[in-house]
């Protein structure tokens, strides 16, 4: 799977992305603990993995998106969706 497309995908299929997701950030963290990976390639990959984990474990949960961080496009100011423990759990999905 490829891109944010995943609306649609079966649950098993999801499942097994989650997985594979949070397998590949554990080994990334022992890659760059052991001086494998640098810094910036770490960071980068970190980031990609954590929001498709993300993206996936929301799908799978059938909750709607985070709300944007600070700075971004306005929504006209709607209240987050997420309550806080949901958004701190999403956001440290690798962590």
């Amino acid at each position: 799977m490829t891109g944010s497309a995943i609306h649609g995908v079966d649950d098993e299929e999801l499942v097994i992305e989650r997985d594979e997701l949070l397998a590949s950030i554990e080994d990334l963290n022992r890659e760059h603990d052991a001086g494998d990976i640098d810094d910036v390639d770490y960071r980068n990959l970190l980031d990609s993995y954590t929001a498709r984990a993300a993206e996936v474990l929301r799908v799978l949960s059938r909750e709607p998106a985070q709300p944007k961080a600070a700075g971004a496009a306005d929504d006209g100011g709607a209240p987050s969706v997420y309550p806080k423990s949901k958004r701190r759990k999403l956001a440290t999905v690798g962590a």
